[in-house]
């Protein structure tokens, strides 16, 4: 049997070796007891760390130390790590531990800068180390608002499954399907769609996705937004609905789109 103790003396745990691989795997099963990623726990054995890739044996007394954030978070080398998809770099970053919620001067953090290149590793190692899904930067958009605007649609998905509030809106009010549907990326928009997310969500233009869709001759984006339950009637600041934007750019089918 396998035991870990406080430094106090006090036992946080006892199991089986058979449920264990190695050092990471015990983490990620102690995460349930300390409520800390395994980023932020040191295993001891004897007084000697213990690597993420060490081996367990059956008959082991371990020692768990829970550690604070570095005093001296490395932000610019974590965000860049995460923008150019170093995994093995981020984790390391993560495991001095740092918080991976610090953002740089526009408030952009590493999970902002993974998701807007659709680095998945690196998303899911930060996710791993609890990263805020609805952090929001200087311009009020979260990694789900970039995942999205980009077509990152595997991003997309871990970013929702994580907690990501399909919902929220950027200075200008954009959701992420405002942003989805003004590039025209189908899948993006349908697994929004799918999350739940609100399909007449109106910006601070009174514009809806379908608005975007539509005035830059996304067809097949509109035909989903409609199909899906769009509302046709809506009108932005303007007086417009998106029927005269599309009108505008794809004249030549107004008639199997906006019958």
């Amino acid at each position: 049997m396998l035991r870990v103790w406080t430094p106090a003396g006090e036992e946080v745990v006892s199991m089986p070796i058979q449920e264990l691989t190695d050092v990471a795997s015990l983490k990620k099963q102690l995460q349930k007891f300390c409520g800390l990623p395994r980023f932020r726990q040191r295993l001891l054995h004897e007084s000697t760390v213990l690597e993420d890739d060490t081996k367990l044996a059956s008959q082991m007394d371990l020692q768990l130390v829970l550690l604070p954030y570095a005093g001296s978070p490395e932000v610019q080398r974590i965000l860049g790590a995460a923008q150019n998809g170093r995994a093995a770099e981020v984790e390391e970053i993560l495991k001095l531990p740092q918080d991976p919620n610090l953002g740089d001067g526009q408030r952009k953090t590493a999970l902002h800068g993974a998701s807007m290149t659709g680095h998945v590793e690196v998303v899911q190692v930060l996710l791993e180390g609890r990263a805020d899904t609805n952090m929001t930067d200087q311009n009020g958009r979260t990694a789900l608002h970039y995942a999205s605007g980009s077509s990152y649609v595997k991003v997309l998905r871990m970013l929702v499954e994580a907690g990501a509030d399909v919902s929220l809106a950027d200075e200008f009010g954009n959701t992420a399907l405002h942003l989805a549907s003004a590039e025209g990326h189908l899948a993006a928009v349908r697994a929004l769609l799918q999350a739940g997310t609100c399909i007449n969500a109106i910006d601070k233009q009174r514009r809806t996705a379908l608005h975007d869709a539509s005035e830059n001759g996304h067809v097949a984006t509109v035909r989903l937004l409609i199909d899906a339950g769009a509302c046709q009637d809506v009108e932005d600041n303007d007086g417009q609905t998106a029927a005269f934007y599309f009108g505008r750019f794809c004249f030549n089918h107004m008639d199997t789109v906006f019958p």
